[in-house]
């Protein structure tokens, strides 16, 4: 009989590396689609990763590249 372990698959590259301090609640307004999508990426490629991290790293880069 074969191993039977399900494979996952580790996506690299996506540094996780803004200055943190602590988590605070906030609601906001996004468009759909763009969060189905990110819901889908984020659930299926970096799911190692909570979504508070991956939010804040997106805006830090946001941040970084145009709050200059």
């Amino acid at each position: 009989m074969g191993d039977t372990t399900p494979v996952v698959e580790v996506v690299t590259g996506l540094e996780i590396n803004y200055p943190k301090t602590t988590n605070m609640k906030t609601s906001i307004r996004l468009d759909a689609k763009i969060w189905s999508r990110f819901k889908d990426v984020a659930d299926t490629k970096f799911r190692h990763i909570d979504n508070p991290s991956l939010l804040s790293q997106a805006l830090y880069n946001f941040l970084e590249e145009y709050d200059k």
